[in-house]
Formats: structure tokens, C-alpha cells, sequence
């Protein structure tokens, strides 16, 4: 193992004894760290001389004292030390790791945004006069419906009015439909089909209809008393 490696992991575990030690003197932290691990304070005394104060001492570190560093430094051993540190290199700003996970992330975001405009907005609902789209997963006061195209288009429901043209002029084919909510009470609608809110099916508009719930007053001035 390289000795630079080694050095980096000693200054790690002198730096993570100042944090809890009473007293930052060598002693005072050689053996703070030996009462926390399985090293001697003459080893950890060792350590500090070579890698701390830079005395000189050209002796190699076995790979049980390397390990026990790390086990200090909250890692299984001095592989998985080198291990996770090459990982969080990677998640630096500009490391290929990083730029992989930004990568994917976007990805998945763009597959996101396309999911929810082509198929979660594939649904409708009714707004009181006409229907309108909305994604399915959409939080709505009124019911969400899969989109029917005809229906959302179509389907309205109008204020007639005595000039309205109800029928069509050339087959003479009704052009709206009507639901009785009660017996005073009338809603014209478009396009047949089953009722938005009470899904009953709503019944072609008839002469007797329009005469009965349709208002005949024409605002001429004929019509008002001078």
C-alpha cells in the first residue's frame, strides 16, 4: 500500500480524535484513539511521529494497523476505505460518476415529462358547461373520465332561447337534447349521450319541449306597452 495513502488516513484519524478529545496534545490523543480501537498507544505514538510530526521514520505499516485506522474511521477495512473513497471522488463536480447520475437523471426526468403529457393526459372532465382535458392522476372536484374526443368536443350545454334552431333545416334532424332535472326545471345539451353529473341518458328535443320549457317572448318594440 502507498505510504501517501497510509499518511491520509493517520491525519484522518488524528483530525477525528481532536473532535472529541479533552486535550489535543499528542499524548492526550494517542491514547484517546487507543482506548477506541485495537491499537497500542506506542503504535499510535509511532504513527503520529512519522505522519504527524514528519520525524523521518521510514518504517512500513502492516495492513492489520492500516485496517484498524480505517475501522476507527467508521470503514470495514483499508479496501473499502479505498473503495468508497474513489466513489465520493467520482461524485465530485466533474468527476465521470457525477456527470453519469446527472445524466440519468435527466433522462429519467424527460421520460417523466413524456409520460404524463401523451398518457396521464389522457382524461376529462366536466366543468358545469363543456368538458375538458385533464391528467388522469389529477385531483378534480367533479369526476375524471378517460378522454372522449367526440364527447369533449361536442357535448355543451346551452341556454336555448325561442330563436335557438333546434332542428336541422335540411333533414329536419334534432340538433339538441335534453335532461328534465325536475318537473320546472330543463338543461339542453349539444350532443346526445348519457348526462355529465347524473349519467342518464338524455332524450331528443320535440316540438312540445321547446313549447313547454322554451321562453317564447321576442324583445320587440311591439311587445311593450307604451
Amino acid at each position: 500500500m502507498k505510504d501517501s495513502k497510509v499518511k491520509e488516513i493517520v491525519e484522518k484519524v488524528f483530525e477525528k480524535a481532536k473532535e472529541t478529545s479533552v486535550n489535543d496534545s499528542k499524548n492526550a490523543l494517542c491514547n484517546h484513539v487507543a482506548d477506541s480501537c485495537n491499537l497500542s498507544y506506542k503504535t499510535l505514538e509511532r504513527l503520529y511521529g512519522k505522519y504527524i510530526e514528519n520525524n523521518g521514520e521510514n518504517s512500513k505499516q502492516s495492513e492489520n494497523t492500516v485496517d484498524e485506522l480505517c475501522r476507527y474511521l467508521g470503514y470495514l477495512s483499508y479496501s473499502d476505505y479505498l473503495g468508497k473513497r474513489k466513489m465520493g471522488e467520482g461524485l465530485q463536480r466533474g468527476g465521470k460518476t457525477w456527470k453519469l447520475l446527472i445524466g440519468v437523471s435527466l433522462l429519467l426526468l424527460l421520460v417523466a415529462l413524456i409520460y404524463f403529457q401523451i398518457f396521464d393526459q389522457r382524461c376529462m372532465t366536466w366543468t358545469g358547461n363543456e368538458y375538458v382535458k385533464v391528467g388522469c392522476s389529477s385531483s378534480q372536484r367533479n369526476e375524471v373520465e378517460p378522454l372522449d374526443t367526440f364527447r369533449m368536443e361536442r357535448m355543451k350545454k346551452e341556454a336555448v332561447k325561442a330563436s335557438t334552431l333546434f332542428f336541422n333545416e335540411e333533414t329536419g334532424k334534432p340538433r339538441y337534447w335534453y335532461y328534465k332535472l325536475d318537473d320546472d326545471t330543463i338543461e339542453f345539451f349539444t350532443a346526445p349521450g348519457l348526462h355529465p353529473v347524473h349519467k342518464k341518458t338524455l332524450k331528443a328535443v320535440t316540438p312540445y319541449i321547446i313549447d313547454k320549457y322554451v321562453p317564447n317572448h321576442s324583445y320587440k318594440s311591439s311587445s311593450f306597452v307604451n
